[in-house]
């Protein structure tokens, strides 16, 4: 299990990694192909729990779901007025999502469940948008591929110092009818990994040392409130993993569950630092 574990991670981080590097096309078109393998696990735990919705309803979704990414690498290569944080792709996304997703479900109902339009409307937001964030990050200019390594060594150092000094001194749990496994002191730890991370490749970035603290702080909170989100919809669904996607490790879904809350903070906070004279 160990072997496959790390051959899997091993795996998974060279690809992912490589992408991110390459950025432009490969990354938008990885990150749109994501969404809709999270979104598909997202999904399935609803199904597991009893959600019926019918295939147009569900086609939906998926198109809904990639539409955020797909706006996002639109939305980074706009200029002039509609360029930004405050560019009109990502509203207009939302716009289109709510009405199709309602439309989809009045046109299939009964064969879709009452709350089928509004699982897929949070679905592609929870997943969509979300993940669409790490395309703008990547794509918003010479130092994007920092600034998404930001996300994602900040999740990860979280991840790490969490399961680490958890397995090792935890003793309180933090809330075991959701995680049973999570402690108190872990959740320290992850605190300590986010900092550290967030530090570290700050520097590149020329962030100052208050905001650095701050967005390993917050990037830690929500990364691991996020992982406790995940486990919420898992426990109602009754399963263990949201997939089978990365042997060893479970589905997509338990891997970008911190990531999902995390890339969002850091696009808007390194965005509002940016309107206050930062570089950006």
């Amino acid at each position: 299990m160990l072997r496959t574990r790390f051959i899997t991670g091993v795996v998974f981080g060279v690809v992912l990694l490589g992408a991110l590097y390459l950025g432009g096309l490969v990354w938008a078109w990885l990150v749109i192909l994501l969404a809709a393998a999270v979104f598909a696990e997202y999904l399935r735990l609803w199904r597991t729990a009893g959600l019926t919705m019918a295939p147009a309803l569900t086609v939906v979704g998926y198109l809904a779901t990639m539409a955020w990414p797909l706006a996002a690498w639109l939305q980074a290569g706009a200029t002039g007025p509609g360029a930004g944080p405050g560019g009109p792709y990502m509203g207009l996304v939302l716009a289109l999502v709510v009405l199709a997703s309602l439309t989809a479900l009045v046109l299939t109902y009964p064969a879709s469940g009452a709350g089928g339009g509004l699982v897929v409307i949070a679905g592609s937001v929870y997943v969509g948008w979300a993940l669409a964030h790490l395309t703008l990050l990547r794509l918003s200019g010479p130092q994007g591929l920092w600034r998404a390594l930001l996300v994602f060594a900040g999740v990860w150092a979280t991840d790490t110092l969490a399961y680490s000094i958890g397995s090792l001194l935890g003793r309180h749990k933090l809330k075991p009818s959701l995680s049973p496994g999570k402690s108190v002191e872990g959740g320290v730890g992850g605190l300590l990994g986010g900092v550290l991370a967030a530090w570290l490749v700050g520097i590149p970035l020329g962030l100052p040392a208050g905001l650095r603290l701050g967005l390993g702080l917050a990037v830690a909170v929500f990364g691991q409130a996020g992982d406790l989100a995940e486990s919420a919809l898992k426990r109602y669904a009754g399963v263990k993993d949201s997939g089978q996607a990365l042997p060893g490790h479970g589905g997509l879904l338990d891997r970008f569950d911190s990531t999902l809350l995390a890339a969002p903070l850091i696009y808007y906070v390194l965005a509002l630092w940016a309107l206050k004279g930062g570089v950006w």
